[in-house]
C-alpha cells in the first residue's frame, strides 16, 4: 500500500466526469432516487466521458475498487 498525495488524488477526481443520474427502471416504478458517480463510457466508440485508468478495471467496463 502506498500513500497518495492528497493534491494528486484531488487532481484525478477533478479530471473525472462525475454525474448525477436516475435509472430508467427506477423512474418507471415511480422512484425518485438519484445516484452520483463517475461515468465509465463503455458503449460509445469514442468516449463522451472521462474516467481515469486508476478508477477503472482493465477492460474499462466497471470500477476497480481493489
Amino acid at each position: 500500500m502506498k500513500r497518495v498525495d492528497p493534491k494528486d488524488a484531488l487532481d484525478l477526481i477533478n479530471q473525472t466526469d462525475i454525474r448525477s443520474y436516475q435509472y430508467k427502471s427506477d423512474v418507471a416504478q415511480g422512484e425518485a432516487k438519484r445516484y452520483t458517480s463517475l461515468i465509465i463510457d463503455d458503449v460509445n466508440d469514442v468516449s463522451k466521458y472521462y474516467a481515469p485508468d486508476e478508477f477503472t478495471n482493465e477492460e474499462r467496463t466497471g470500477r476497480d475498487d481493489r
